[in-house]
């Protein structure tokens, strides 16, 4: 898992005063309302916004009158101007909030976020699925960016560069058992045998998505086992 401290802006903010709302955790995402505060909110909802220009000044910013996602937004003004907006000052905030009041608006995405705790694979977090330990996760220095699990299962923040015993993800594997019986009036060549049913059952894998046998011996070291009728049975697993 990662987790990043809110930043580069950290010389200059403007939270509102119960703002960031920290124990919130999908809240990664920060806008500016007209009253010149700042407060976070999930990512996921639509906003107007503001983009950065390359110009100085009062063209500095560009509103956009359109409600995206903050990563829509982000790529939005990535692609047709700079960036979403970095504001570094009072004057600028001012500017902002100036806009969003006389365009009747309530609040705008900035350029600020947070990244949220993932999966070293980068798959999302199901949070409640998760249990911290009382008063974690809490990026002590602001250098707590990974997760560690006790022998109860709760999980802390600590450090990437301590030193822990870990645990590595193993791909799912889905097995079948597949029982065969083969018929013979004579003598029986088990490994000519065992090409065909693998020639042909690598076929019906194939259309499965699936692409490995493994023929399973049995206690006594033997694959096939000849019965009364003089039938001759084997067994083999399917796997991905």
């Amino acid at each position: 898992m990662i987790y990043v401290k809110l930043s580069p802006y950290e010389s200059y903010t403007k939270w509102e005063s119960w703002q960031p709302d920290s124990g919130r955790t999908d809240e990664a995402c920060a806008f500016v309302d007209r009253n010149q505060r700042w407060g976070d909110a999930t990512c996921l909802l639509e906003k107007y916004f503001f983009c950065q220009t390359d110009e100085k000044g009062s063209a500095k910013f560009k509103y956009i009158k359109m409600s995206m996602k903050w990563r829509e937004a982000q790529l939005y003004c990535r692609t047709l101007y700079t960036d979403l907006a970095s504001v570094t000052d009072d004057t600028e905030n001012t500017a902002l909030t100036n806009i969003i009041s006389a365009n009747n608006g309530l609040d705008a995405w900035i350029g600020l976020s947070k990244n949220l705790w993932l999966w070293s694979d980068q798959t999302n977090v199901s949070w409640s699925s998760l249990t911290w330990e009382s008063g974690q996760p809490n990026n002590v220095n602001g250098n707590e960016e990974c997760a560690c699990a006790g022998t109860e299962g709760q999980m802390a923040d600590d450090a990437c560069s301590t030193l822990r015993a870990f645990y590595c993800k193993t791909p799912e594997v889905k097995k079948q058992l597949v029982r065969v019986a083969v018929k013979s009036s004579g003598y029986l060549d088990e490994s000519a045998v065992m090409k065909a049913i693998e020639k042909k059952m690598n076929q019906i894998l194939s259309d499965q998505g699936m692409n490995n046998i493994i023929w399973r011996v049995q206690p006594d070291g033997k694959i096939f086992h000849q019965t009364n009728n003089t039938e001759k049975t084997s067994t083999a697993c399917e796997e991905h």
